[in-house]
C-alpha cells in the first residue's frame, strides 16, 4: 500500500486510547496495555491551559471552560483509585486555585472562599 505520509509499523505492545466526552469536548488519553496511565495527560493539559490563560490575564477565556473542567476532574476522581485518584486530586487543587483567583479578580470574595477545596 502506497500512501503519502503514512507508515505501517509493528509493535510488541498493545496501544489503546481511553476516550471521555463531555459537552463539546473530547479528552483522549493514550495508553500502552499493562502500563498504568500517567498523570491523566489530557486533564493535566487542560489544567495547564487554565493556569496559563489565568497568568496571561485571559480571565474570560479561562472562565468559559473552567466550570466544565472542574466537573470532569470530579468525575475522574469518582472513578479512579489509588495513585491515579491522588494525581487527579492534585490537578483539581490546581484548577480550584485558578477558579478562586478568577473569582477574586471579579471581586467575588465570598465565592472565592468556597472554591478552596
Amino acid at each position: 500500500m502506497k500512501t503519502p505520509n503514512a507508515e505501517i509499523r509493528i509493535h510488541r505492545v498493545t496501544l489503546y486510547n481511553s476516550i471521555y466526552g463531555a459537552d463539546q469536548d473530547v479528552l483522549v488519553n493514550q495508553h500502552a496495555y499493562g502500563i498504568a496511565p500517567n498523570d491523566a495527560p489530557a486533564l493535566a493539559a487542560q489544567v495547564r491551559r487554565a493556569r496559563l490563560d489565568y497568568q496571561a490575564c485571559l480571565y474570560s477565556k479561562a472562565g468559559t471552560y473552567l466550570p466544565c473542567l472542574l466537573a470532569r476532574l470530579g468525575s475522574a476522581s469518582a472513578v479512579l483509585e489509588g495513585d491515579d485518584r491522588l494525581r487527579v486530586h492534585a490537578l483539581a487543587a490546581d484548577a480550584y486555585h485558578v477558579a478562586a483567583g478568577l473569582l477574586l479578580k471579579h471581586d467575588d470574595h465570598g465565592l472565592a472562599i468556597i472554591t478552596m477545596p
